[in-house]
Order: structure tokens, then sequence, then C-alpha cells
């Protein structure tokens, strides 16, 4: 989904929203080709407590395939994870986040809000969604 307001080359820095879920390796595997021209790649784990060491084995495993990843653990502080992610891949143009989509049954999501909704709704930079 690309919003109106999007400005410039889309993909020039890609952030990778991890989760250890099959949704977020689904969106890491469609978003090769933008990895593969991107000038920047950051992968970014938003967890409450300690870091998600599938997060250290995903940037091993793009590594070895010759990209260079930077790894960034947030914490949520209490914030919207959908909301995190975003002020993670804000900033100036060329934007792109990637991310699982409905990792949680769809219906749960619809009543109780998640990160997947809060993006829908609020997104200001192009975003690349799998489920």
């Amino acid at each position: 989904m690309v919003p109106k307001e999007t400005e410039g080359a889309v993909g020039e820095t890609v952030v990778l929203a991890w989760k250890d879920a099959v949704e977020a390796v689904r969106a890491v595997a469609a978003a090769q080709p933008f990895l593969a021209k991107a000038k920047r790649i950051r992968l970014v784990s938003v967890t409450e407590r300690g870091q998600d060491e599938t997060a250290a084995a995903m940037v091993d495993y793009l590594t070895r395939g010759g990209l260079h990843v930077q790894r960034v653990h947030l914490a949520s502080d209490a914030r919207e994870v959908g909301e995190v992610l975003l002020e993670a891949a804000g900033g100036k143009g060329g934007g792109l986040l990637v991310m699982g989509a409905y990792g949680h049954w769809r219906w749960r999501e619809w009543v109780f809000g998640g990160a997947t909704c809060y993006v829908l709704r609020h997104t200001t930079v192009p975003a690349l969604m799998m489920y």
C-alpha cells in the first residue's frame, strides 16, 4: 500500500518489522527485490521484554545473502507496536515498511486492534504486508 503523500523513490530505506512468526518470514521473502536495491536495510523488533533471538538469526541469514542489515531493538514503552514501527520507518522519503500482517486471528485484531490495523489506519510510508 502506498499513501498519497509518498514522495520520491520507494525502497531506498527498507525497514523490516521483525517478529518470530511465519507472516514476518513471508514478508521478508516477498521483499527480496526491494532488499536487493535498498541503500539501507534495518531489521526492527519491538518487544516488551528482552530481545528476540530470532532477529539475530534473520540478520545473519540476510547477511549471508550479501545484504548489509542493521539490527534495531525498540521497546514499545506502553505505545502501540504499530506506532513504534511507523516511527522507525518514517523520516525523509524513500522508506518502505515490510511486515507480516494479522499475526493474530483477524476477528481478534478487528475487536482489540493490533499492529496491522494500526499501520493500515495511520501509515505515512509505503508498506508491504504479507499474511
